[in-house]
């Protein structure tokens, strides 16, 4: 996996917290969940990138306030 792409996926996830409209679009537009989603599967032993994708999907879906980001997951 290596450790520039798990912190490129943490970047992302404060990214996500800022809850910015433009931040959230833009994540949006260029499909960085579905990325995300796709190395989580690649590297299914990678602890810390589930740790890191676990965050991330628990932000989005868990607290109310993302609601563009909510939609787009589900």
């Amino acid at each position: 996996m290596g450790l520039t792409r798990l912190k490129l996926v943490e970047l992302i996830r404060f990214a996500i917290k800022l809850n910015k409209n433009a931040v959230n679009e833009k994540i949006i537009s260029s499909h960085l969940l579905c990325t995300i989603l796709s190395l989580f599967e690649e590297f299914e032993w990678n602890n810390m990138l589930h740790n890191q994708v676990e965050k991330i999907i628990d932000l989005i879906l868990i607290e109310g306030k993302y609601i563009a980001l909510k939609k787009h997951v589900i």
